[in-house]
């Protein structure tokens, strides 16, 4: 089941699908839903009823069971429910800087940035990565991170602010 087909933004998708999100919400009458959740022995046994991982993919199953008995309207119906507040108070400027910048390029009509590596450097163990963020229009800007990930994201922010800064 793909939640952006019930009519729900990315951000709300995001949020509905994060593990953490998921498993946080099911209670019924004050006991926790997740009683009725079957585990093996020995994931009983290493504590499997409060891990987030297992949560959250039992909350996206109940979606996704909702969704094949009763249709997208139903599972609309109930992440609504579940979810509500949430959603509505869901802060979009939290978003990460690639994807805002990534939004801004779709805006005006770019291609979505590219992020190329540009040095490894330092021992295996402990790698530090340049990152440059690259847009169509040929705006770039580069940054430094011990992870691509990291390295991308302040390319990112280093180029909304170039961009902010040239508006």
């Amino acid at each position: 089941m793909r939640l952006s087909r019930l009519g729900l933004q990315d951000t709300t998708v995001t949020m509905v699908s994060n593990s953490a999100e998921t498993a946080g919400r099911p209670s019924v009458s004050g006991r926790s839903a997740w009683a009725a959740l079957k585990l093996g022995r020995s994931e009983m046994l290493s504590g499997g009823r409060k891990k987030i991982a297992i949560l959250g993919d039992g909350m996206e199953a109940v979606i996704a069971a909702v969704y094949q008995d009763a249709g997208f309207e139903a599972a609309k119906q109930l992440i609504l429910r579940l979810w509500k507040e949430r959603i509505e108070t869901a802060d979009d400027d939290a978003r990460d800087p690639k994807t805002t910048l990534q939004e801004w390029a779709q805006a005006q009509k770019m291609p979505p940035p590219k992020y190329v590596e540009i040095t490894r450097s330092g021992p295996d163990h402990a790698p530090v990565f340049e990152i440059e963020a690259q847009l169509d229009n040929g705006m770039a800007q580069r940054a430094s991170a011990t992870s691509k990930r990291n390295a991308q994201q302040l390319a990112a922010a280093k180029l909304l602010e170039k961009i902010e800064a040239t508006t």
